[in-house]
């Protein structure tokens, strides 16, 4: 078989089928079993509970952070895991969807892109610029106040 081969071809050859036996072997070598924890794949839902405070604010991407007294705003929400859950709400004249306490829900409690806000005086929908996850401590969320032009953006940091 190798009698009208060239030194460097042999060579070649050994080189490949070394090559392919050590790869082989690598794969042999590596029965142990691929632990996964239990619940690793389970959905959880996402917990939002806390009390929110502003640390910064857009309009139409323009930063309104020092045209409104925002210190005196609070937003604590309740979470239970029900469908329906608690929130208290203290704007003191910062333009904010809504203006009461009432309830608040997730659009979707597992992967939410929106939380819906409803009371006996008004009800609205934000926006998360970014879906929140358990256990961070900021959340960007994205409104509008009646007209579709103006466009708000507030950080939100837990406290």
């Amino acid at each position: 078989m190798f009698k009208h081969m060239k030194v460097t071809q042999i060579s070649f050859v050994i080189k490949k089928t070394s090559l392919v036996c050590l790869v082989i072997g690598l794969f042999l070598m590596c029965e142990s079993p691929i632990f996964i924890p239990e619940g690793a794949f389970q959905e959880v839902t996402v917990d939002m509970s806390g009390s929110w405070k502003i640390t910064s604010a857009y309009r139409n991407g323009i930063e309104i952070s020092d045209k409104f007294d925002f210190t005196g705003f609070g937003l604590k929400l309740d979470f239970d895991n029900s469908e329906a859950t608690a929130y208290q709400i203290e704007t003191k004249q910062v333009p904010f969807p809504v203006i009461s306490d009432g309830n608040w829900k997730y659009n979707d409690p597992v992967y939410p892109t929106q939380m819906h806000l409803f009371s006996t005086l008004d009800t609205a929908i934000i926006e998360f610029v970014e879906s929140p996850i358990s256990g961070f401590n900021e959340m960007r969320i994205k409104f509008q106040l009646g007209c579709s032009d103006n466009v708000y953006i507030y950080d939100l940091e837990l406290h």
